[in-house]
């Protein structure tokens, strides 16, 4: 496994025989399992597709965890952490990743299935070197070292920069420029790749790490750049040991690695929170505003036949004497059971006869009990 990962599977061992006392999420891909012991308490973080390790840090908890995670604590709350291992169901199919890589020529991902049998196989370095002999043998002459290097076995940017640094040679070196294989004895890459196999495979993998700080940063300080927002310090770089192309850098050493990646990681996991709960505002901002607008809506209307009811109200006490003729005219038609369309037809008539009861009447809604009259 790659460097980091490796790293972090060590110290989380740590916690093997604890259970698993509940499980928070704090942002779309944060994850917090507390792990318990007695009176030990420990929280590892999971960022998806990112990291996993240990964490010292107190982060805010909402008040109400998401869906998923209640389906984790229903399943999963109180179980003992037995061992730490590639997540596989009972097929050796890969159940999850933080995030996608290729090992032993086999790339890994989710649903694909775990090489167990190469797993189980004890890696020599002879092998190793074989391996890096074939890699480099199917490698475009044009490709550069650091690339060649990156894409071999776990080795990743981190220890590639290392054996690149052990060899003396520069990152953008070419393939095409060294005549012999990597296991050759001739070869400057053989030592420092033996080197890498045994921070790799070796057993011996002591706990903490170093953070590089961003020179970045400090060298825009001293220019008279305008300063940074306050928040926690950048670092331009981790890794879980001394490695040596970070020997001449500015670095800061730490005893566990879980601190390591807390640091580094702060400021970006700040970012994203307040991304996070920005966008939740907003949203909450926009139900309001369309509540609001809804309500604004709603009370317009209400205003508007209000008003309208008042002028009708007002129309019939001015006209109280002339609304009691036409409802007493209508009561002696219906009495007389005449069919509406004859009552509409006798009013039309009586209307051009010039009768003045008629005359008010504008039209007969007899279905409705609605008569609409002339003021």
């Amino acid at each position: 496994m790659a460097l980091d990962v490796r790293a972090s599977v060590e110290e989380i061992k740590s916690l093997v025989g604890h259970r698993l006392q509940n499980v928070y999420d704090i942002g779309p891909k944060f994850l917090l399992l507390k792990f318990g012991l007695g009176d030990q308490k420990t929280t590892v973080l999971i960022e998806n597709g990112v990291r996993m390790h240990i964490t010292k840090l107190n982060r805010e908890k909402p008040r109400m965890p998401s869906q998923f995670t209640f389906k984790l604590r229903k399943h999963i709350k109180k179980w003992r952490l037995d061992h730490v291992r590639q997540l596989l169901d009972h097929d050796n199919v890969i159940m999850m990743m933080l995030r996608t890589q290729k090992e032993k020529d086999v790339t890994l991902s989710v649903k694909g299935t775990y090489p167990l049998e190469a797993e189980r196989e004890q890696r020599t370095s002879a092998m190793f070197l074989q391996a890096a002999d074939d890699h480099f043998q199917k490698l475009d002459p044009a490709t550069s070292l650091n690339k060649a290097l990156t894409s071999f076995d776990n080795l990743g940017p981190q220890l590639a920069d290392h054996v690149l640094a052990m060899a003396g040679l520069a990152s953008n070196s070419k393939v095409s420029q060294f005549s012999v294989p990597p296991s050759s004895d001739a070869s400057p890459l053989r030592v420092p790749l033996l080197h890498a196999f045994a921070l790799l495979e070796g057993d011996a993998f002591q706990p903490g790490g170093v953070l590089v700080s961003d020179v970045t940063t400090s060298s825009a300080a001293a220019a008279g750049a305008p300063e940074q927002p306050a928040g926690p310090p950048r670092y331009s770089d981790f890794a879980p040991l001394v490695l040596k192309h970070l020997e001449s850098k500015k670095i800061e050493l730490r005893d566990s690695f879980g601190e390591i990646c807390d640091q580094y990681f702060l400021r970006s996991e700040m970012e994203k929170i307040e991304q996070h709960n920005d966008k939740k505002e907003i949203a909450t901002v926009s139900s309001k505003e369309r509540f609001l607008r809804e309500h604004n809506r709603r009370l317009e209307k209400l205003q508007s036949e209000e008003e309208l009811n008042i002028k009708r109200g007002s129309m019939l006490e001015a006209n109280a004497d002339s609304v009691q003729e036409v409802i007493d005219l209508m009561n002696m038609l219906l009495a007389m059971k005449l069919g509406w369309d004859k009552i509409r037809l006798l009013v039309k008539a009586r209307q051009r006869e010039g009768h003045p009861v008629a005359y008010m009447i504008h039209d007969v809604h007899l279905d409705k009990k609605k008569i609409c009259c002339w003021p």
